[in-house]
């Protein structure tokens, strides 16, 4: 069986995925439930990268590459909301959902903080980002270790 994808958290790329395989049993089911996930997640950590890849010269373009990578979690959200999870996953499924859906909250709110600054305030907002983001990072990893163990990956 798959193991499932762990994103880490940065302040340029957000979240990052790596795959690493492992066997369990009911391998079909659950290879199915661990490619799925990560797919879903190289897919929001590609359009984030895209979103994160240039500097923004103004607090309007930091807006859009805000705004560029909290759809991207959206989207991953929704997603993962849909996945059909094993009966072993059950319990550190949502929490995974609601680890994207944090970070996604945190580049919401850092969007509508950066729209309200004024001169490098958004550079605060954009700093306060990496660091809050680095905690739920790490709730998302804490989710995808349960999940890894619920479903027996080594």
């Amino acid at each position: 069986m798959r193991r499932m994808s762990k994103p880490a958290v940065t302040m340029t790329a957000m979240i990052a995925a790596a795959a690493i395989l492992a066997a369990c049993t009911s391998a079909d089911t659950k290879n199915d439930y661990v490619d799925t996930v990560n797919g879903i997640q190289t897919s929001a950590l590609n359009a984030f990268n895209q979103a994160a890849s240039s500097t923004p010269e103004n607090n309007e373009a930091m807006v859009e590459q805000l705004e560029a990578g909290e759809a991207a979690l959206a989207d991953a959200v929704a997603e993962l909301d849909e996945v059909e999870v094993p009966e072993e996953a059950q319990d550190g499924h949502p929490k995974l959902v609601a680890g994207i859906d944090d970070l996604r909250a945190l580049f919401e709110q850092t969007a509508k903080d950066v729209q309200k600054a004024e001169g490098t305030d958004a550079f605060g907002a954009v700093t306060a980002l990496a660091s809050e983001g680095a905690v739920i990072g790490t709730e998302i990893d804490r989710a995808i270790n349960q999940i890894n163990d619920d479903l027996g990956a080594e």
